[in-house]
C-alpha cells in the first residue's frame, strides 16, 4: 500500500490545475445576419412609355388633287411632356423633307399608298407608330362646259378635264336623231332632215368618262322640230 500513494498523490495534485480555454468553431446557425428583402422589388419611379392614339390620315377619300393631314392625339402616363415627329411614306418610300402633319397632293398621285408616321418620346422612351395605310383613289372627269353656255348646239366643243391626266371619252345618252359628239375631242354635230317625223323634248346626257369608268354628265333638254336644228 505504501508504495502506491506518491502516485495518487500526483494524480490528485495535477487535477486541481485550473483547466486551460476551450477553442470552438462559433455555430453560425445560431447567428442573426441581415433579414433578406424580395430580390423583385416594384420601382414606384418606373418610367412607362407615351402613347399616340387615335392616329388617321385625313380626308378618308384622297385623290390626286387633295391634300391630306395626318391626325393624332399624344399622352404620357406620368403626364410628362411628349415630343412628336412625323415622316411621310408614299410606296413605303420616305417623302424626305415632308416631316410636317399635313401632305401637299404634288407628292403623290392616283394608285399611290400612303402611309403617316409619328415618332414619340418623354425623354426616356422613344415609340414608333404607323397609320393604317391609304390608297390614292381615281379622280372622275370635271366638267369645264356650262349648260348655258351652249347656244347652237352644232360645232359647239364640249369641255372636260381629269385631275389624274387620264385620257377622257365624249358619248351621249338619250340624244335625238341627228346628234352626235366626237369622242375624243368633244365636238357636237346635228345634222337635221326636213323629212324628219322625229320632234318633241329629249332629255340627253353628255358624258365625259375616264377608262377607269367614273363620268361626269352635262344634263340638257333639247327641243326638236323637224327641218330645224335643235336647241337647249
Amino acid at each position: 500500500m505504501l508504495f502506491f500513494l506518491p502516485l495518487l498523490f500526483l494524480a490528485c495534485a495535477t487535477s486541481d490545475e485550473p483547466a486551460g480555454p476551450i477553442s470552438f468553431r462559433p455555430n453560425t446557425m445560431d447567428t442573426m445576419g441581415e433579414l433578406l428583402v424580395d430580390e423583385v422589388v416594384e420601382d414606384k419611379s418606373s418610367n412607362k412609355k407615351p402613347k399616340i392614339a387615335q392616329l388617321q390620315i385625313t380626308p378618308l377619300d384622297v385623290y390626286t388633287d387633295t391634300d391630306i393631314v395626318l391626325k393624332f392625339r399624344s399622352e404620357d402616363p406620368e403626364g410628362l411632356p411628349v415630343r412628336t415627329s412625323i415622316q411621310w411614306y408614299v410606296n413605303d418610300r420616305k417623302r424626305l423633307g415632308q416631316v410636317a402633319r399635313g401632305l401637299k397632293n404634288q407628292f403623290f398621285r392616283k394608285g399611290d399608298k400612303i402611309i403617316g408616321e409619328v415618332k414619340a418620346t418623354d425623354g426616356t422612351h422613344e415609340i414608333v407608330v404607323r397609320s393604317a395605310e391609304m390608297v390614292v383613289l381615281n379622280s372622275p372627269p370635271r366638267m369645264l362646259t356650262k349648260p348655258g353656255s351652249l347656244g347652237k348646239l352644232d360645232g359647239i366643243t364640249i369641255r372636260a378635264e381629269d385631275a389624274d391626266g387620264d385620257v377622257i371619252r365624249f358619248y351621249l345618252e338619250d340624244a335625238p336623231p341627228g346628234l352626235t359628239i366626237d369622242s375624243a375631242r368633244g365636238v357636237l354635230r346635228y345634222v337635221s332632215s326636213e323629212d324628219s317625223e322625229v320632234s318633241g323634248e329629249f332629255k340627253t346626257l353628255i358624258v365625259a368618262e375616264d377608262p377607269e369608268g367614273d363620268r361626269v354628265v352635262l344634263p340638257l333638254t333639247l327641243n326638236v322640230t323637224p327641218g330645224r336644228s335643235s336647241g337647249p
